[in-house]
């Protein structure tokens, strides 16, 4: 399932889709693997890593409001998944 336009570039191989729960973005290693994912819900302005429902309101969420809000939720989200992916990949 593919997803509606965003409004950041993923890495080359990553996708994204949209789902019940927001839209999910996915790192791939070299292999084709799904490695780390992020949900991203428009709904309640947040995110969280890996595939779950993100409610509408944590502890260590941010609020993103205002203007420009929406790239903002999304290059935070995709910096949390490079960040996650970065520390899954072996040491060389």
């Amino acid at each position: 399932m593919v997803t509606s336009k965003l409004p950041v570039a993923l890495p080359a191989h990553w996708f994204a889709e949209d789902d019940w729960r927001g839209t999910l973005i996915h790192a791939v290693d070299g292999r084709g693997h799904v490695v780390a994912s992020v949900t991203v819900n428009e709904d309640v302005r947040g995110y969280l890593l890996g595939v779950q429902p993100v409610p509408a309101f944590h502890g260590r969420a941010q609020r993103y409001m205002r203007r420009g809000w929406r790239p903002r939720l999304y290059r935070d989200a995709l910096a949390a998944l490079m960040a996650a992916w970065q520390s899954l990949r072996p040491k060389a």
